[in-house]
């Protein structure tokens, strides 16, 4: 979380008049997660419980050997809350996932966050782009990847790749880009499958679990909505509403459901 500008300006003129730090000013960093709930936005404190660096082969080792730690590129985080929304992990790609399915990709790209001609405020809006599985192939740490035509670009990284079950398949890691390494080339991206996230989790002794009371009532309300059920689907997502009030995409889903049912939303 950034500092107001003027406040992150005192801070830098500060340390340039004391470049030796002879006051003793500590720098601490702090990690908070933030929810797309629109202008009620909450940041939530959290820690990095496990962290694995990125992929660089530039840290190969010289003897041929897998780098230690491994490059998975991924991180799990403990978010400081309760009952947050949850996402079902897929068991693993091969048991999730063959050559040419779809995929659906949720994130953040920069290109669109941070985009001139767009409000700052739908910026905690996520970004979904669709693709295809397009070939398997081998990362430097000799670890199966999904490469896919899904569209991706700088700040997806750490987004879910979802199968048609709503299952993770994997997250979002690297793209490809010309030779000089100043143009995006796109329809040639990379996830990292979902068994680096359970093998990460094994490691710290973490066993992933979907229960969480907004979950449980997201999902009655879509069951109920895919079956017809109008009102006891809008009963159920108001309900997972009031555990973490203000997600855009549920107060847009009551809405769509109030239309569909005649009310007036």
């Amino acid at each position: 979380k950034k500092l107001p500008q003027k406040r992150r300006a005192a801070r830098m003129e500060a340390i340039l008049k004391d470049p030796e730090n002879r006051n003793g000013v500590k720098l601490t960093k702090k990690l908070e997660v933030f929810l797309p709930t629109g202008e009620a936005r909450t940041g939530y404190p959290a820690v990095i419980k496990a962290y694995t660096p990125p992929i660089d082969p530039d840290r190969l080792p010289k003897d041929g050997s897998k780098p230690e730690p491994p490059m998975w590129d991924a991180a799990i985080i403990k978010v400081d809350a309760k009952d947050l929304p949850t996402v079902r992990l897929a068991p693993s790609v091969a048991r999730a996932v063959t050559l040419g399915q779809q995929l659906v990709i949720v994130g953040y790209p920069g290109v669109v966050v941070w985009h001139d001609f767009l409000s700052k405020k739908s910026r905690v809006e996520a970004t979904v782009t669709f693709g295809r599985i397009s070939a398997f192939r081998l990362d430097v740490n000799e670890r199966y990847i999904i490469q896919t035509d899904a569209p991706i670009s700088w700040g997806n990284s750490g987004g879910p790749a979802f199968n048609l079950r709503g299952e993770v398949v994997a997250l979002a890691t690297f793209i490809s880009t010309s030779l000089e390494g100043d143009e995006t080339i796109q329809g040639f991206n990379f996830l990292i499958p979902v068994d680096s996230i359970h093998a990460l989790a094994k490691n710290i002794g973490l066993t992933p679990s979907t229960d969480s009371a907004f979950t449980r009532e997201w999902d009655r309300a879509v069951e109920a909505l895919v079956e017809g059920r109008l009102q006891e689907a809008i009963v159920h997502a108001e309900a997972a509403d009031k555990i973490v009030p203000g997600l855009i995409d549920v107060r847009r889903a009551i809405v769509r459901m109030r239309m569909l049912a005649g009310e007036k939303p």
